[in-house]
C-alpha cells in the first residue's frame, strides 16, 4: 500500500474553511498541509498490534450474530403478543436489529478485504469467504460483487480520471459536460437528493446488489423466507424496515467518509494513494455509545491507507497514531455535518467544491 507521494492536497480542512465558499480563490485551496513522513505512517500501520487476530475477530463476530438473532426473536414475540408490551418489545428489537445489522455489515466489509480473520492461514481465508458470503446475505450485499467493486474503490477513490460510481457523488463537471443529454437526465434523476436518500437505500441493497450469482441470490432470499416462515407478513415487514434504516445509515456513513468540503481530488499522475488516504477520507466523530456498532469505520483514513488493519483494531491504531501526531492533517467531521452535504452530487474542479444536481444544471 505504500506508494510514491507526489501530489499537492487542499488545506481548507486544516483551517476550517469550507470549499463551498465561492469567494475563495481556487489557489487558496491548494496550499499543502504538512503531512507526516510516509515511512512513519506505514511503520505504524504494520505494527503487530494492529494485525488481524482470530480470537478478537471471533469475539467481534459471534456476539453480533447472536444478538441479531435475539433481536428478531424478541420482535417475533412482540408482534405475536401485541398490546403495549408487545409494541415496546418490537421497538426495542428494531433498534437492536438496526444497530447490530450495521455492525454486521462492518464485519462483512472486512471479510471482503480478507482482513477480518487473518489471511495468513488457510483457515482464516476460508472463514472470511464463508462467513463473508453468509453475512452478505443478511445485509443484502453480494460478497463476490463487493470484493470486486469495493476493493477497486480503494485503488481509485478520488482519482477523477477513474470511474467513481462507487461513491455517492460520482461525477465531475467535466464528465457531466461530456455526457449525452439522456445520460445526464438519468444521472440527475438518480442523484437528486430526495431520490438518492429516500429511494437510494432500497435501490442499492435490493436492486443493484442483486447483480450476482444465482447462489448468492438464493442466500439473499433466505432471511426473507425465514422471517416470513417464523412471523408471517408482520415479521417480514419488520425485516424490511430494519434493513432500510440500516442501508440508510450505511449510505450516510459512506457519504461522510468521502463527500465533504475540502476533500482531496486529483487527476492522473497528480493523484497519490498516500495523500488520498490522509486527505480524501474523513475522521467522523461518532458518539461513544454508537462506536461498538460502527466498529471503527469512522477511522476511515486508516482504512484507506491499509485495509489490512481490521475494523476491531482501527480505534486502537488511530489512538496510538494520534499520540505520534500522524493524523493531524486528516479532515475531522462531526455527525452534524452530514445533512448539509447530502445534496452533493457533482464535483466542480474550477471551484473546488461539490454541487447539488440543481446547482450543476445551472452551470451546464
Amino acid at each position: 500500500d505504500a506508494r510514491d507521494c507526489h501530489a499537492c492536497a487542499p488545506s481548507a480542512r486544516r483551517a476550517g474553511v469550507s470549499a463551498n465558499a465561492a469567494a475563495a480563490p481556487a489557489a487558496a485551496l491548494l496550499d499543502v498541509p504538512q503531512l507526516p513522513p510516509k515511512g512513519d505512517v506505514y511503520a505504524h500501520l504494520r505494527d503487530a498490534r494492529f494485525k488481524p487476530d482470530a480470537a478478537a475477530a471471533t469475539l467481534a463476530f459471534v456476539p453480533t450474530v447472536a444478538g441479531l438473532f435475539g433481536a428478531y426473536w424478541l420482535a417475533a414475540a412482540g408482534l405475536q403478543a401485541g398490546g403495549g408490551l408487545g409494541t415496546l418489545a418490537v421497538a426495542g428489537a428494531g433498534t437492536a436489529g438496526w444497530l447490530l445489522k450495521t455492525r454486521l455489515f462492518m464485519c462483512f466489509h472486512d471479510m471482503a478485504h480478507n482482513s477480518f480473520w487473518p489471511s495468513s492461514s488457510e483457515a482464516g481465508k476460508l472463514a472470511n469467504r464463508v462467513f463473508g458470503a453468509l453475512s452478505g446475505a443478511v445485509v443484502y450485499t453480494s460478497y463476490a460483487r463487493w470484493c470486486k467493486i469495493h476493493n477497486n474503490h480503494h485503488n481509485v477513490s478520488n482519482n477523477l480520471d477513474e470511474n467513481q460510481h462507487a461513491q455517492t457523488a460520482p461525477w465531475s463537471m467535466r464528465e457531466r459536460g461530456e455526457a449525452e443529454p439522456g445520460t445526464r437526465r438519468t444521472f440527475d434523476a438518480k442523484y437528486n437528493a430526495l431520490v438518492q436518500w429516500i429511494v437510494g437505500p432500497w435501490f442499492v441493497f435490493f436492486v443493484v446488489n442483486r447483480k450476482c450469482s444465482a447462489f448468492e441470490n438464493a442466500l439473499w432470499a433466505a432471511p426473507l423466507v425465514a422471517c416470513y416462515a417464523v412471523g408471517g407478513l408482520p415479521l417480514l415487514l419488520f425485516e424490511f424496515a430494519v434493513s432500510y434504516v440500516t442501508a440508510f445509515t450505511g449510505m450516510c456513513l459512506f457519504h461522510a467518509q468521502h463527500t465533504f468540503d475540502g476533500v482531496y481530488k486529483r487527476r492522473g499522475e497528480e493523484w497519490d494513494f498516500f495523500e488520498n488516504g490522509l486527505l480524501g477520507s474523513s475522521l467522523l466523530l461518532i458518539p461513544e455509545a454508537l462506536k461498538p456498532f460502527t466498529l471503527g469505520i469512522e477511522y476511515h483514513h486508516i482504512h484507506h491507507l491499509s485495509t489490512g488493519v481490521p475494523s476491531y483494531k482501527l480505534r486502537e491504531c488511530h489512538e496510538a497514531g494520534e499520540k505520534k501526531g500522524l493524523w493531524d492533517a486528516v479532515p475531522t467531521l462531526p455527525l452534524s455535518s452530514i445533512p448539509a452535504t447530502m445534496p452533493y452530487a457533482v464535483w466542480d474542479e474550477d471551484g473546488q467544491e461539490f454541487l447539488s444536481v440543481p446547482q450543476a444544471q445551472t452551470r451546464d
